[in-house]
């Protein structure tokens, strides 16, 4: 008696009700729902139309939507025949549109005059026909999908942008979106860049989610010791595929080269670098960036005790070597006809006696007959040798000077370098008694050209403030790597230094 006493009044005091003192006329031999409580403990929430946020009854299906309708657009579309709901949900790799009304009038009427309509800026007629509440919300359920399970299905990028656009915060779903890349595997990862580059810059959160995106991938490179080699790829594709599609601007060789700067330099870490800037390299207004960039690289590969990082760091420079060189020597190529700008110079250069523009470049005769010679000067009327001054002042103009050049520097960078500015004709790389450093003497084929390259006085090369100037004297020697033109002034071989990866030590012309 005393025991039932007890549990009286704890049952009065308590929250919790024992069981047993519950009194219930629950009856499992009823069918009806208000007296069966497995409904209840069964029910699925995501077929309940209140939890989906679905308040209309009268439902439209329209299929053959553009793959870029919105919710938005979709209800607008419908707007004028009273309707007050609208989603889109994907179906596999179709997107299938949904309007709802509270008027089953309106719902027919919008049926019919929709149906086989052409919408703007779209080429196939809709296709509409009534469904019922259940359907609708089995769609919108279904349209409710995380990131992880549309990203593994068979939808459409454009289905992954939609989720991504849906979500209640941006922030959390860049993180979500950082956990999925570093797990991605290759088509998948092109799945998810492809829905990434999708996302319509009117979406309200998208500077909020590319800027967290950013901060969240560069953290993961930075910490790459842990991640693997693979996971370390795909965050440097990702932030490269963000300067592609302007989701940030910015420099990308600038940021990959801060990267550098702040890491490790663990092999991790490095590949990852890497693939950021093969991901940009169809980016063509860095080109001092870039050649900054793989110079930094160059001089890892070349004083990294680690044999494994040299050799992938050289794998990676082959591979940017063989992208920039067709790249570089595109512009070289001129117009049809141009005007003579060339002079066919049979006097070679001597060897220079120290790193300066204003050591002249001095003429040596070239071991030719000297009665020809002698008899063609004779024979050179005044107003051909006035034109022929003319001309060799202005390659004079267009020749510049570069010093404090690194020997490991590789040829084709250079000439990236070079013809960022302009079109290149000459390149002789010297080499003074004392300095660490090389020169050289460059001729652009244009004076514009010349002018553009002398913007690159005190740019970083391999820890290394190179100096443009004017030269004071034209190169006069003449090589089979020189550009070539014929009797009209017509290109017929552009310049062939830079065609190799080799450093310019092992490219001198001269030596003192």
């Amino acid at each position: 008696m005393m025991d039932m006493s007890a549990a009286k009044m704890w049952e009065n005091v308590s929250l919790c009700r024992s069981v047993s003192t519950i009194s219930s006329s629950t009856s499992t031999a009823e069918a009806t729902a208000g007296n069966d409580v497995s409904s209840f403990l069964f029910d699925d929430c995501r077929d309940d139309a209140s939890l989906a946020k679905l308040q209309c009854k009268f439902w439209l299906c329209v299929g053959h939507l553009s793959v870029g309708t919105t919710d938005a657009e979709l209800k607008s579309l419908f707007y004028p025949y009273g309707a007050d709901e609208a989603f889109t949900a994907w179906e596999g790799p179709l997107m299938t549109g949904y309007v709802g009304f509270t008027s089953p009038e309106m719902a027919d009427l919008a049926a019919q005059k929709m149906h086989a309509f052409i919408p703007r800026r779209q080429s196939q007629a809709l296709v509409v026909h009534p469904v019922s509440l259940d359907d609708a919300t089995q769609a919108r359920s279904r349209s409710l999908k995380s990131l992880l399970a549309v990203l593994y299905s068979e939808s459409a990028p454009q289905a992954i942008s939609t989720v991504i656009q849906h979500c209640k915060s941006p922030a959390a779903m860049a993180g979500e979106v950082v956990t999925e890349v570093t797990r991605a595997s290759p088509v998948v990862l092109q799945r998810l860049m492809a829905a990434l580059a999708d996302l319509p810059t009117q979406w309200a959160g998208i500077a909020a989610f590319s800027e967290e995106l950013l901060k969240l991938l560069l953290r993961s490179l930075l910490e790459s010791n842990e991640l693997n080699l693979a996971q370390s790829i795909n965050c440097g594709m990702v932030v490269g595929n963000l300067f592609l599609s302007n989701m940030i601007t910015g420099d990308p060789y600038y940021l990959a080269t801060r990267l550098l700067q702040r890491g490790n330099q663990m092999l991790a870490q490095l590949e990852g670098v890497c693939a950021l800037s093969h991901t940009c390299a169809s980016l063509t207004a860095y080109h001092i960036s870039r050649a900054s960039f793989w110079a930094q690289i160059a001089e890892i590969a070349a004083t990294t005790a680690d044999a494994d990082i040299s050799q992938t760091l050289l794998g990676h420079l082959r591979r940017y070597t063989k992208v920039s060189v067709p790249q570089s020597a595109a512009p070289a190529l001129p117009p049809a006809r141009v005007p003579f700008t060339h002079t066919f110079s049979t006097m070679p250069c001597p060897p220079a006696t120290m790193p300066s523009p204003h050591a002249a470049l001095q003429y040596v005769p070239q071991p030719v007959q000297p009665f020809q010679q002698s008899e063609s000067m004779a024979m050179l009327p005044p107003q051909r040798f006035a034109a022929q001054h003319t001309r060799q002042d202005e390659v004079k103009r267009r020749t510049i000077y570069v010093s404090h050049l690194p020997g490991l520097l590789p040829q084709s960078m250079l000439l990236e370098l070079l013809t960022a500015a302009g079109p290149v004709n000459k390149v002789r790389i010297c080499a003074g008694s004392g300095y660490c450093t090389l020169f050289a003497f460059v001729e652009m084929r244009t004076l514009e050209g010349a002018q553009r390259a002398m913007c690159m006085n005190g740019l970083q090369l391999m820890g290394f403030a190179i100096r443009v100037l004017t030269a004071r004297n034209a190169v006069q020697d003449v090589v089979k790597d020189d550009a070539q033109f014929d009797a009209d002034g017509n290109l017929l071989q552009p310049c062939l230094f830079g065609a190799s990866q080799a450093p310019l030590s092992q490219c001198l012309t001269t030596t003192n």
